[in-house]
């Protein structure tokens, strides 16, 4: 998922194997809450409510970690979730 690195108070990374040993890419997004000015609970929840709905998986929200699993995406569906990303993240 390429263009998430430029999104100010969020570090993206790439993870592989996950953390539960499984050999599927992850993208771990650590969100600077206190820079945001909202919790990474609150993000996931505006992404759920929007257009696209986005779900992410939830077991690092209490780090500040949203996790990504781009093996469900389609074709093309990248450029529409880091900009829906960006869209959320820099507001």
């Amino acid at each position: 998922l390429n263009g998430l690195g430029d999104i100010p108070f969020v570090k993206d990374e790439r993870v592989f194997p996950t953390l539960d040993n499984r050999p599927i890419p992850k993208v771990h997004l650590a969100i600077r809450e206190k820079h945001l000015g909202r919790t990474a609970r609150e993000i996931v929840e505006i992404l759920k409510d929007g257009d696209p709905i986005i779900h992410v998986q939830e077991s690092l929200l209490d780090k500040g970690v949203l996790i990504l699993d781009p093996s469900t995406l389609l074709e093309g569906d990248e450029k529409i979730l880091v900009e829906r990303l960006k869209k959320v993240l820099k507001n």
